[in-house]
């Protein structure tokens, strides 16, 4: 299983001391390919597309890898419809974690 960091729009230092509250050693899950953040400076975090093809690009990444979106702020935005995205390409989705999501209606995606 992969996860998937979808950070919003505040300074990257945020969203690190978020991981290393989550994660002991996240940044050597983030080497070794089964965490994925969401680079914000390259992507908007409230953009669906954007996201998805951030994941797209990842070679790592295939159809029959799960993967678990955690999401918080803008990045929910952004994070909902890509995980709709995937999982309309054929990828699957374990689990979708929400936080602090603008009031963005989350729902139940369809595989979960």
């Amino acid at each position: 299983m992969t996860i998937v960091i979808c950070p919003g729009m505040h300074d990257s230092k945020l969203t690190e001391q978020f991981l290393e509250g989550l994660f002991v050693h996240w940044q050597s899950l983030s080497q070794s390919g089964e965490l994925l953040i969401c680079p914000t400076q390259d992507y908007s975090p409230y953009s669906a597309i954007d996201i998805l093809n951030f994941l797209c690009i990842k070679k790592q990444l295939t159809k029959n890898v799960p993967l678990l979106f955690i999401a918080f702020s803008a990045g929910v935005v952004g994070a909902v419809g890509a995980a709709w995205g995937w999982q309309l390409r054929g990828g699957q989705v374990k689990a979708f974690v929400a936080i602090d999501g603008w009031g963005m209606p989350v729902g139940k995606l369809s595989h979960i």
